[in-house]
């Protein structure tokens, strides 16, 4: 990467893999709260806007990392969903391997979620549900999970949201990490992603944050007659798309598939299969007669037999010629 005062020179690759140089030029720091990343606004050669993430100077493995999980979750996202109006920025370009890497994104849509959502009137409040389920529909569906989804992380257009964050993002079932109040936050799924909607949804409607994951919604009437399930225990909240069904929503996401992704699962399944022991036999019960050996049959009985075979047809053939 080459820098002058205005402009960048970064060379890295698209999303299909292929080696490629950008000529951007910077045009402001962009503010994302509670990102550990350094978010800056470019302008392509065309004129068009793109965020620059990357880690700030002298940034810890934390950073880095979280640059990764970001990589990672949107070329998962943008390859799944190529068209269209997605509730994700497309990734355009990253550099991993670098001394000083970086991811470059679409510029996202509207404002700071915070700010677009203060005094969202009750009659915008299913249209504003909606948005949200269905950005985490659209993570679920190619098995992504947010895991930050919060109203920092979003940016809002109209009804519309876009989620602009995705340090913490991590794939189904790998570990989350352990947080200050949780000892056991187990594999990551939907589930969190859930309950953090719902708690945007509180946030956003209430005019304060939930203070818990099962907060009052008796003056919520929207939530507690639609979708209190968003906050009942780990493992029962419905899925997204079912939540958005629920809300009339017609058309639900539907990624792209049959692509590398899947082959890119078989191949992984099949090296994991590899690896793992053979399956050992169930355990037999107290009085239960061991089966009998089925091993191929001895050279010797297959030669015997056919023996036997060919001398009873030589004596039914004397036998008929004799008559």
């Amino acid at each position: 990467m080459t820098e002058t005062t205005d402009l960048l020179a970064l060379t890295g690759r698209d999303l299909d893999g292929r080696t490629t140089t950008w000529e951007l030029k910077r045009d402001g720091a962009v503010n994302l709260p509670g990102s550990a990343l350094f978010t800056q606004r470019v302008l392509d050669t065309d004129g068009t806007g793109l965020l620059l993430r990357r880690p700030r100077r002298g940034g810890d493995a934390a950073a880095h990392r979280g640059l990764d999980n970001e990589i990672r979750a949107l070329a998962r996202l943008s390859r799944a969903y190529p068209g269209g109006r997605r509730p994700f920025p497309r990734l355009v370009g990253y550099d991993m391997d670098g001394a000083a890497p970086w991811a470059l994104l679409e510029e996202p849509r509207g404002k700071p979620g915070r700010s677009a959502t203060n005094g969202l009137f009750p009659s915008a409040h299913v249209d504003f549900a909606v948005s949200v389920l269905d950005a985490v529909a659209h993570a679920a569906l190619v098995e992504v999970s947010i895991n930050g989804l919060a109203l920092d992380t979003l940016y809002v257009e109209g009804k519309s949201v876009q989620v602009v964050s995705f340090e913490h993002a991590l794939l189904f079932g790998e570990p989350r990490p352990h947080q200050p109040d949780q000892t056991a936050p187990g594999p990551a799924s939907d589930q969190h992603d859930l309950l953090a909607a719902g708690k945007v949804l509180y946030e956003v409607f209430a005019g304060v944050p939930a203070q818990s994951d099962r907060p009052d919604l008796s003056e919520l009437a929207m939530l507690a007659s639609r979708l209190p399930d968003l906050f009942a225990p780990d493992g029962s909240r419905p899925s997204a798309v079912a939540l958005l069904v629920q809300l009339g929503r017609v058309e639900v996401p539907a990624p792209v598939r049959g692509d590398h992704l899947d082959a890119g699962r078989a191949a992984f399944q099949a090296a994991r299969g590899r690896k793992l022991p053979p399956t050992p036999a169930p355990p037999r019960r107290a009085g239960q007669p061991v089966p009998p050996a089925r091993g191929p049959r001895p050279a010797r009985l297959i030669a015997v037999g056919l023996l036997c075979a060919v001398v009873l047809a030589a004596v039914l053939v004397l036998a008929l010629g004799g008559r």
